[in-house]
């Protein structure tokens, strides 16, 4: 099968058909993208140092709260550039793209320095236990370094995709995880380096991804050819920011509830936050039944809504949502049928405490597969809205109902229960009231913009 039938085409054939196409390599790069995570946490957690897996969890949080603020923007890009490409604008996609490395580099690195300076405060800020300080401040600082590369990898990917090949940015994340693993094992195994060897792992990983995405695009022929002579600092990149700072924000939003919950479990024994640590490696891989459906709709809404054909449009978002609902409610059955060994994937059995980690880790996955279709269609049609480019009503609905309710409710409620499930049960909570206020909002929206273009 040559290339060009693994590349989606958002604008003609069947959209059933071309929004799979797109979509699996992207679930490829986003089980990939988990995995880096869950590997650190699960060659530390059978060949490294004690309390070495609750160092990773209690800086987990924060690391994607910071990394996310950069990061969240690059939906910007998946916006403008697939709207540009259903209008036909190539030299504006070109001018878009020659800007993104500068651009990106230097915040990042901007970030980076600020987190390597700044990693002890910022850990006990989310109640870092003492006793897991030092791992931890290693392993965030370490992890910093690999940043510059990891967000200017994900913006590239943005652009790349836009135009409806996912595949590309796939096989590049295939030999950039096969490094990581790679690496994980040699560092901690071989070398005794423990989270220093995790962490260098991913550094020299992202840093693979990022140079096989430079190479490929100055190679490219097309509009999304990277020239060095071209690069430039933010021009052109203004719709960009203005429709991913709010794609941002609502990232940052969501990390800081999360960052709050990790705060209070935190207080917790350091078992019941490696517990915790596995649970969450485990879910961020079951992301990937609804990430690469979600990163379709955008592209495929924002195309046609380009090339003005709303019938298009509609299309994409009942595909998207049928495909989404159906695959995280399979796949969030399929983890609760095999919780147990994909637990135990994570821990050494010859550990005192590996019990109380695995019932933890347990319960959590119990609390949040059960309702895991609502967690697929809150990222889903927050994808779509995006495609409508509309970036701030998914803000909106996310600080409604993934800070101000999913705080107030882990504020309140565990004190009355004393059970630590009633965090747990805050989730799916919140995928419903997104879900439902998403449903919403995307019915208001495509009737406006259908007026607008009348």
């Amino acid at each position: 099968m040559g290339t060009s039938k693994l590349k989606a085409n958002p604008l003609e054939g069947n959209i059933i058909k071309n929004l799979v196409i797109f979509a699996i390599p992207v679930m490829g790069v986003s089980l990939l993208n988990m995995l880096f995570s869950s590997f650190d946490t699960m060659v530390v957690g059978k060949f490294g140092h004690p309390n070495a897996m609750s160092a990773i969890g209690a800086s987990g949080s924060i690391i994607w709260l910071l990394i996310g603020s950069i990061m969240g923007c690059s939906g910007g890009v998946s916006m403008v550039l697939g709207n540009l490409y259903g209008q036909g604008e190539k030299k504006k996609i070109n001018r878009i793209l020659n800007a993104i490395p500068l651009s990106v580099g230097f915040l990042s690195v901007l970030m980076a320095i600020i987190a390597i300076i700044f990693a002890e405060p910022i850990l006990e800020l989310v109640n870092c236990p003492a006793e897991i300080l030092d791992g931890a401040k290693l392993y965030f600082r370490f992890y910093f370094c690999a940043v510059p590369f990891m967000t200017t990898f994900s913006f590239l990917t943005a652009a790349v995709q836009a135009k409806g090949d996912s595949f590309t940015p796939f096989i590049m994340q295939v030999v950039s995880q096969a490094i990581n693993l790679s690496l994980n094992l040699l560092f901690v195994i071989v070398f005794d380096w423990n989270l220093l060897g995790v962490a260098l792992g991913t550094v020299f990983a992202q840093a693979a991804a990022f140079a096989m995405m430079v190479i490929y695009l100055t190679k490219n022929k097309e509009e999304l050819h990277l020239s060095f002579r071209e690069l430039s600092f933010f021009k052109g990149t203004e719709e960009i920011w203005k429709k991913g700072v709010p794609a941002s924000l609502e990232g940052v939003a969501l990390s800081l509830s999360t960052v709050y919950i990790s705060a209070l479990i935190n207080k917790y024994s350091p078992d019941v936050i490696a517990g915790n640590t596995v649970a969450d490696s485990i879910e961020g891989i079951l992301m990937v039944a609804f990430m690469g459906f979600e990163s379709g709709a955008v592209v495929f809404i924002s195309q046609n809504l380009g090339a003005k054909n709303l019938k298009r449009v509609r299309k994409s978002y009942v595909a998207t949502m049928v495909f989404v609902v159906g695959l995280s409610e399979i796949i969030g059955a399929l983890v609760l049928l095999f919780a147990k060994p994909l637990v135990s994937l994570f821990i050494d059995p010859t550990m005192g405490n590996a019990v109380v980690i695995a019932e933890v880790a347990l319960h959590k996955l119990f609390c949040l597969t059960m309702f895991y279709g609502l967690c697929g269609t809150m990222n889903s049609i927050f994808g779509c809205i995006r495609g409508l480019q509309d970036a701030k009503t998914p803000l909106i609905i996310s600080i409604i109902a993934s800070v101000i309710f999913r705080t107030a409710w882990v504020a309140i409620v565990p004190q009355i229960t004393g059970k630590i499930e009633s965090i747990y049960m805050a989730f799916p909570l919140t995928w419903f009231i997104s879900t439902a206020l998403g449903i919403i909002a995307f019915e208001f929206i495509f009737r406006k913009r259908k007026r607008e273009l009348e």
